[in-house]
C-alpha cells in the first residue's frame, strides 16, 4: 500500500511540474503588422504631375542709403477712397517715392555748399576782371611781368575754387536725393517694415517688393524626369477652377544644375505671363510633365515598398507576402528598379504583376518571418 502511495505521489509531482513549465513558457512573438498591395502593371500610366508654387521673377529688399527719421510714406487710395499708407499687396510704379527721410539736415548741407559756391564764384568774377585789365596793360607794356603772372595765378586759383565748390554742391545733393526711397521697378509690395517716425540707418530695409507682371512656377522632379526636360520646353500648369482660364502654359526658363542635398530632386522653373494679375504669389498649381509614359509590361509599386537589400547596400528589394488564412510569410525579393511614375516606381525584374507587395511596414519585417496583414 505504501508503494502504491509513492507511485501516486510521483505522478502528481510530474503533472505539477509539467503544468508549471507550461505556465512559465514565453508567449509566441507578436506578428509584425503590414499593409499589402498587388503589384500593378505600369503600362499606360498617365502624365506625371508635380505640385508647384508661384514665386516672383524678381524680389528686392529696398533699403535706405541715408539715416534719419521717416517723414512720410507713400499714400494710396484705401477703403472709401480715403488715403492711407502703402502696405502689403499694393502695386507701385517704378520710381514711385515709397518713403521720405526727414530732409532738414541734408538741405542745410546743400545750402552751405551753395553758399561756398556763391563766394567762390564772386572771387572768380573779380579775378576774371583783374585778369582782363592786366592783359590789356601788359600788352601795352604798362604792367610788369610779375604783376601779370600774379593776375594769371589768381584767375587759376579762383577757377579751381569754383570747381571744388561745384563738386561739394553735387556731393551734398546726393544724400538729399537719397532721402527719397524709390521703387526700383513696377512691383507689388510684399512687406513694409517702417512707419512714420521710425528712425532708420543706412542699409535699413524699408520695403520688400516683387516684380509685377510675369511670375515663375517652381517645382521639383527626380533625376530621370529632369533628363527629359529642356530650357524653352512648354509645360501646362493647372490652377484651381476658381480663377479664369485655370490651365496656363509657359516655357521652362531654369533647370537646377545640381540636386538638393537633402531631397535629391532638381528644381525647375517655368515663367508664366500674368497680364490680368490674377495669378497671386504663393498660389499652388500642378505641373504636367509628358503625355504618357512609354508602354511597359513591368509592374510598378509605391516608393514606400522599396528597401535596401542590406544596411548600406546599393541594391534594392521588396517584400512579398506568401501564404493565406493567417499564415502569411514575408519573403524578400531583390529587384531592379526603373523609372519613377508619380509616387510609384517601375520594377524591371524580380517581381511579377499581381504579387502582394508590402507597402507599409516593409522596414520592420524579416525575411521568412510571419506577418499580420492589415485589412
Amino acid at each position: 500500500m505504501l508503494r502504491n502511495h509513492a507511485v501516486l505521489l510521483g505522478s502528481a509531482l510530474v503533472a505539477a511540474l509539467a503544468g508549471a513549465c507550461r505556465d512559465t513558457a514565453s508567449p509566441p512573438p507578436a506578428l509584425t503588422p503590414v499593409r499589402v498591395q498587388a503589384a500593378a502593371s505600369a503600362q499606360g500610366a498617365s502624365a506625371l504631375r508635380y505640385a508647384a508654387t508661384l514665386q516672383p521673377v524678381t524680389q528686392v529688399n529696398v533699403s535706405f542709403k541715408v539715416g534719419g527719421y521717416i517723414e512720410s510714406i507713400l499714400q494710396v487710395r484705401g477703403v472709401g477712397g480715403q488715403p492711407r499708407d502703402v502696405q502689403e499687396g499694393d502695386r507701385v510704379a517704378r520710381d514711385a517715392v515709397l518713403a521720405v527721410v526727414r530732409q532738414n539736415d541734408y538741405k542745410v548741407q546743400v545750402s552751405s555748399a551753395q553758399s561756398q559756391l556763391a563766394s567762390a564764384q564772386a572771387v572768380l568774377d573779380k579775378a576774371q576782371r583783374d585778369y582782363a585789365r592786366a592783359e590789356k596793360l601788359y600788352a601795352a607794356q604798362a604792367m610788369t611781368r610779375p604783376d601779370y603772372d600774379s593776375a594769371v595765378e589768381s584767375l587759376k586759383t579762383a577757377q579751381a575754387s569754383v570747381t571744388a565748390a561745384q563738386e561739394q554742391v553735387a556731393s551734398a545733393r546726393i544724400p538729399l536725393g537719397d532721402t527719397s526711397l524709390r521703387a526700383p521697378l513696377d512691383a507689388v509690395v510684399l512687406s513694409r517694415k517702417i512707419d512714420v517716425g521710425t528712425f532708420v540707418q543706412p542699409g535699413t530695409v524699408g520695403f520688400v517688393v516683387a516684380s509685377a507682371g510675369p511670375v515663375k512656377v517652381v517645382f521639383s522632379v527626380p533625376d530621370d524626369v529632369m533628363r527629359t526636360l529642356r530650357i524653352g520646353q512648354e509645360l501646362a500648369v493647372i490652377f484651381p477652377s476658381s480663377i479664369a482660364d485655370p490651365v496656363r502654359k509657359g516655357p521652362i526658363t531654369t533647370i537646377s544644375p545640381a540636386a538638393d542635398t537633402q531631397t535629391r530632386v532638381f528644381q525647375v522653373e517655368i515663367t508664366l505671363p500674368n497680364p490680368q494679375g490674377d495669378l497671386q504669389l504663393g498660389m499652388i498649381g500642378t505641373v504636367e510633365v509628358g503625355d504618357k509614359r512609354p508602354p511597359s509590361d513591368h509592374p510598378a509599386v509605391p516608393l514606400s515598398a522599396v528597401v535596401r537589400v542590406a544596411p548600406g547596400a546599393k541594391e534594392y528589394a521588396v517584400f512579398v507576402v506568401e501564404g493565406a488564412d493567417g499564415k502569411e510569410i514575408a519573403r524578400r525579393r531583390p529587384v531592379a528598379l526603373g523609372g519613377v511614375i508619380g509616387n510609384r516606381i517601375v520594377v524591371e525584374s524580380g517581381l511579377r504583376p499581381g504579387e502582394r507587395v508590402i507597402v507599409s511596414g516593409a522596414q520592420f519585417v524579416v525575411d521568412g518571418r510571419p506577418v499580420r496583414v492589415l485589412q
